[in-house]
């Protein structure tokens, strides 16, 4: 379950789902109060938010939301996985994604990718790009905080990665 507070308000998003392999869901479901959990709307299901291009499957999770005083803004984190060669066969790829509400997550901007490293920006046409698999990899914690000087944190962890090879590159 994620749940957290989309504006100064009380009004909060929850969205609830079950775990079928390795920290992915389905059957997911989503409801709002504006009253800060005292009464909610009917838990309504969310559209499937697994995709396929050719063999390769991507899927995406809900992991946080916050808000940002400052900007006035809500904040969600996803998890991005992507199977480049099919349904949990052949390893998978992380990243976090992130978008912003300005009106208490009744819109959303586009999903973008927090890179802490060069890498190509997230791609809704292009989410198999081999570039795109091999950089900026981040499973973001279950939690997002900002602060007062427009900073954002979010807890994380990125895959050890070896150097074996002589040209540098992750094996």
């Amino acid at each position: 379950m994620s749940c957290g507070y989309l504006g100064s308000s009380p009004r909060r998003q929850e969205v609830c789902s079950e775990e079928h392999s390795d920290d992915c869901c389905g059957g997911f479901r989503e409801r709002y109060s504006d009253d800060n959990g005292g009464t909610s709307s009917d838990g309504a299901p969310v559209s499937a938010r697994k995709s396929r291009r050719g063999e390769a499957v991507q899927e995406v999770l809900d992991l946080a939301y916050g808000y940002d005083p400052v900007s006035g803004r809500a904040i969600h984190l996803a998890l991005q996985r992507v199977y480049p060669k099919g349904a949990y066969s052949g390893g998978y790829s992380d990243h976090t994604l992130c978008r912003v509400s300005a009106d208490e997550g009744r819109t959303w901007t586009d999903y973008r990718v927090p890179r802490h490293e060069d890498g190509p920006e997230s791609d809704d046409t292009d989410w198999v790009n081999a570039e795109y698999l091999g950089t900026n990899h981040l499973y973001a914690g279950y939690n997002v905080e900002a602060f007062p000087n427009r900073a954002v944190a979010i807890g994380g962890c990125w895959p050890y990665r070896t150097r074996t090879r002589t040209d540098g590159k992750r094996p």
